[in-house]
């Protein structure tokens, strides 16, 4: 409980864990063992600060989303444009293959902006909302939204996503096992 230390804003508290046990250390001592973290810093940060801080985590998070938005928009486009391909002449070049070959990597990259366990989207909104719940913030606006975001992209990550992948791979694989011609041209 910092409020006994009577702290403010702009102070700055540094601390660090310290634990020993009484495995004696060798050879022969009769000291218990001590390990020590590292250094830890904490500021003491104002109501102002910290409502700044959670829309700025917020903005970079509808920033990420938008990003992410871009890539399906253009795998959607060069998809449709192969699958005219394919129903119009019947068959794909070879070039073709190495578009669809970047439509499952541009898909990865949407699966690691909205799912990474470290920084994606659905991981810092998590964060977000720990950091309202652990600053004691009660704005439910802000918490609904996120959890709405949260709950949505759970389920892109649950069923859609994996649906596109395997759809995309398994274009790819059964692209590149039809024989080619002289041309390039897949048959």
């Amino acid at each position: 409980d910092l409020a006994s230390l009577h702290v403010k804003p702009g102070d700055q508290i540094t601390f660090h864990a310290e634990a020993t046990d009484y495995k004696p250390q060798p050879p022969k001592s009769k000291k218990p063992r001590r390990g020590m973290s590292q250094q830890r810093r904490l500021r003491i940060i104002s109501d102002d600060e910290l409502v700044d801080l959670i829309a700025s985590r917020q903005a970079t998070i509808l920033s990420e989303l938008s990003r992410a938005l871009t890539l399906p928009r253009k795998t959607r486009r060069q998809t449709g444009s192969l699958s005219i391909q394919c129903r119009d002449v019947g068959s794909l070049k070879s070039g073709h293959i190495d578009q669809l070959h970047g439509l499952i990597l541009n898909q990865a990259q949407i699966t690691r902006t909205l799912t990474a366990p470290v920084d994606g989207v659905l991981d810092q909104i998590h964060a977000l909302l720990q950091s309202l719940e652990n600053n004691k913030v009660d704005n439910a606006d802000i918490k609904r939204r996120m959890l709405e975001l949260s709950t949505e992209i759970t389920k892109l990550q649950q069923k859609e996503l994996p649906d596109i992948e395997r759809e995309l791979t398994g274009a790819h694989k059964v692209a590149q096992a039809q024989p080619s011609d002289s041309n390039g041209k897949v048959t």
